[in-house]
């Protein structure tokens, strides 16, 4: 079974939105279960601009 997981974060600061994408990068190489990794594809980036939001 797959699951697939979005999350969204709102965060003002350009600096600190970097630093978060930055840690989720590497969230497949550090999540280890028994010393293996579990996550098998992790993908990070920033939202378009949107008036909405």
């Amino acid at each position: 079974m797959t699951v697939n997981r979005i999350t969204l974060f709102k965060i003002a600061d350009a600096a600190a939105r970097q630093k978060l994408v930055d840690i989720y990068k590497t969230l497949q190489q550090r999540a280890l279960k028994d010393g293996k990794p579990y996550i098998l594809a992790a993908k990070a980036g920033s939202a378009a601009p949107d008036q909405r939001s």
